[in-house]
């Protein structure tokens, strides 16, 4: 092994360690670059749908992981037709890349929704509150409002949960890359490694 390596880089537990890691400092450290990630989906057409999301939960497992959404938006409409997604985290600094793949749950008018809407500031609230809905055509970027009804405004609020299946991390170094790969095997992510 490289003397410059990190040395838990040779140990799959480690590795698996960090990841959990990095995906609690992302829920709760908005300046963490696992903060925000991209989601993968699939549109009607079989075709891939990318967007950002917060993240907002993680079990500390790596059962699970978390996010919010509108209930009127294109990735709750495609995570109800096809729950299977991907979600793509990546430090620069660290040189890590962590992919998750899994299936969405949807949690819209039930206790895991409300637990987390209660959870949520004023100002994140608000962007549930928004008309038209996400991804309509307007005439001008101001020709929107906001609607006052709580009531009105928390029906829109989504909890998605995704149960990972796969977790892959991949360590760029100039002294020797590192790969892994974490399946669920029965509720325990069993690890390999592969060649980056």
């Amino acid at each position: 092994m490289n003397g410059m390596l990190p040395k838990h880089y040779d140990d799959l537990d480690a590795v698996l360690e960090e990841i959990r890691t990095r995906l609690v400092r992302g829920v709760h450290d908005r300046r963490s670059a696992f903060h925000l990630t991209s989601l993968a989906s699939s549109d009607d057409l079989g075709r891939p749908r990318l967007r950002t999301v917060v993240l907002r939960g993680v079990g500390h497992d790596l059962s699970e992981v978390s996010f919010h959404t509108d209930a009127r938006s294109a990735k709750c409409r495609e995570l109800a037709a096809q729950p299977v997604c991907a979600m793509l985290f990546y430090e620069s600094r660290a040189a890590i890349q962590v992919r998750l793949e899994g299936s969405a749950r949807l949690h819209r008018e039930n206790t895991v929704a409300q637990a987390a809407w209660e959870k949520s500031s004023p100002l994140a609230r608000r962007c549930y509150a928004i008309e038209p809905g996400p991804g309509t055509v307007i005439a001008h970027p101001l020709s929107t409002f906001f609607h006052d009804e709580e009531s009105k405004v928390r029906e829109r609020f989504v909890r998605v949960t995704v149960a990972i299946e796969r977790i892959e991390w991949l360590y760029l170094h100039a002294g020797g890359h590192r790969r892994a790969l974490f399946v669920n095997d029965g509720g325990r992510l069993a690890g390999r490694w592969l060649v980056p």
